[in-house]
């Protein structure tokens, strides 16, 4: 249903089109004037809708439209979070941040910058890297104690050498499987009733990661 808009409606609309006419270069400028044309539909003087209105009136696609409008969203949070001289300048850059919570946004572009590098893919195994971290350390990087860099490394301590067997250890592992191979042999030709094939295939399951495990300690 079109309605009409108010004489003040209508001087702001002619303002903001005006503002997207000479900043659609500009990401946050165009995307703030599209935000308030949309949240207060101040288009539906002669559209029914925002995806028509952008469409029609500036032969933009209704997904280039919101991109615009999640790009002035996340420089405002960006400018609110934190002091940086540095801010998104293309939409690739902003359209990845906007996939992250607003309160992690600022984090990651903070340390994209700092890495020297903020491209959309930079941005990506950023983000990866900050979601995939503990929430104690998460913290951490968010005030600034540590970096996503050394949050990752701090979660993923080197392994520790193992420990040389002696020859005594050899033999003894030796003789044990030995044993272990004769009982197995001789389990071979046992069949289990049914009231026990559960807990026997347990059982046996349970040895062959017991083996796993044995084999994957074998330099």
């Amino acid at each position: 249903m079109i309605e009409s808009l108010t004489k003040q409606e209508s001087a702001e609309l002619e303002e903001l089109e005006f503002t997207i006419r000479s900043s659609l270069n500009e990401m946050e400028a165009a995307g703030r004037a599209l935000i308030a044309i949309r949240d207060r539909k101040l288009y539906r003087a002669e559209f029914r809708t925002f995806k028509e209105y952008v469409s029609q009136k500036w032969e933009m696609s209704w997904k280039q439209a919101y991109r615009l409008c999640d790009s002035a969203n996340v420089i405002a949070n960006l400018k609110e979070s934190v002091q940086l001289d540095t801010l998104p300048e293309k939409e690739s850059q902003t359209r990845e941040l906007a996939k992250l919570a607003p309160e992690d946004q600022a984090t990651v572009w903070k340390e994209a910058v700092l890495e020297g590098e903020t491209t959309a893919s930079k941005i990506n195994r950023i983000g990866k890297e900050f979601a995939a971290l503990p929430p104690e350390e998460k913290e951490k990087v968010r005030s600034g104690e540590t970096t996503i860099v050394e949050a990752r490394e701090t979660k993923s301590p080197k392994p520790e050498p193992r420990r040389k067997g002696s020859y005594e250890h050899w033999k003894q592992f030796r003789d044990l499987c030995g044993q272990a191979t004769e009982a197995i042999d001789a389990m071979e030709g046992l069949v289990v009733d049914y009231d026990h094939i559960i807990p026997a295939r347990e059982a046996a399951t349970k040895l062959c990661k017991k083996l796993e495990k044995i084999i994957n300690n074998i330099e």
